[in-house]
């Protein structure tokens, strides 16, 4: 018997400054039950396979957040200090379009971080946190990095920036896209629907070919942003349901599944054996697992 949930609908929300794109999960005409955020240099259709079987039951708006896939708000990699712009651009998508009512924010790496961001300024309007890998630096990290000075201690060097620095531009083609990265760096344990997504999204169309949406320079922006702010005092402060799935292999969430901020009541921090940063797309099954629990 084939799914029945309801083909995703790729919309856009005009704000001030551009246009946030995203993909419309489920029923159009139920209320919003989670909205979902990227990880750096993805964008909202990587996550197609792994989302859409939850719009049989759950409506669920997965934003392409800015200077990634099909979002045309401005970018100037020099202005970006960090991911609590992200955040702001979440809490303004809320509002134009008109999401009053209490959601679950989910995340993937520094889309999780980003949501953590907004829901400590959010309040009562986040029912609960569904974080995959959310990017949580060590403690002393971000410390050092938020007061004058010591920063220089640490260098300045982000090795993450400057491979985004390095990456390739531009393909002939998307197949050409996905004959260069399939079952490499990154992308080695990507099944290849997933990597066909985001390949869809993360390329545009030019003269010559196809070239990324994300670019490097702003990739490299973004991720020099993950030290900007101390994400710790924001996760003591939330007071929501949180539940987070952590990668066993390279995490980037340096909270421990025993920590004092882990273990209060409502939340979970666990680590899934066997995954990499990459478990929404390794594990979907659990992905789904989380939302349908979070959202319920």
């Amino acid at each position: 018997m084939s799914p029945s949930f309801p083909p995703p609908q790729r919309r856009t929300l005009s704000l001030p400054d551009g246009e946030v794109a995203y993909i419309d999960f489920g029923d159009p005409t139920r209320p919003v039950d989670l909205v979902w955020c990227h990880a750096t240099g993805f964008n909202a259709e990587t996550y197609l396979s792994t989302l859409a079987p939850l719009g049989n039951d759950l409506r669920i708006v997965a934003l392409d957040v800015r200077g990634h896939g099909r979002t045309t708000l401005p970018t100037d990699p020099a202005r970006l200090k960090g991911w609590a712009r992200f955040a702001d651009d979440l809490e303004l998508f809320l509002l134009e379009a008109g999401v009053a009512h209490p959601v679950v924010l989910g995340g993937h790496s520094m889309g999780g971080a980003a949501c953590l961001i907004a829901a400590d300024r959010l309040g009562s309007r986040v029912k609960g946190l569904a974080l995959f890998d959310p990017v949580i630096v060590p403690r002393m990290v971000s410390y050092i990095r938020s007061v004058p000075g010591l920063e220089r201690l640490m260098g300045r060097g982000n090795p993450m920036s400057a491979g985004a620095l390095r990456r390739k531009r531009g393909f002939a083609s998307r197949d050409a896209a996905f004959a260069a990265y399939k079952g490499r760096g990154p992308f080695k344990t990507w099944p290849d629907d997933a990597l066909a997504a985001y390949i869809e999204a993360g390329f545009r169309d030019v003269e010559d070919g196809v070239t990324l949406t994300c670019t490097p320079e702003w990739e490299a922006a973004t991720f020099n942003g993950a030290t900007a702010q101390n994400i710790w005092p924001a996760l003591r402060r939330i007071t929501c349901p949180v539940h987070v799935l952590k990668a066993e292999i390279g995490s980037t969430c340096y909270v421990t599944d025993n920590h004092p901020l882990a273990t209060r009541a409502g939340r979970v921090f666990r680590t899934v054996e066997g995954t990499t940063h990459f478990l929404p797309i390794e594990r979907p099954e659990l992905l789904r697992e989380v939302m349908r629990e979070m959202c319920s």
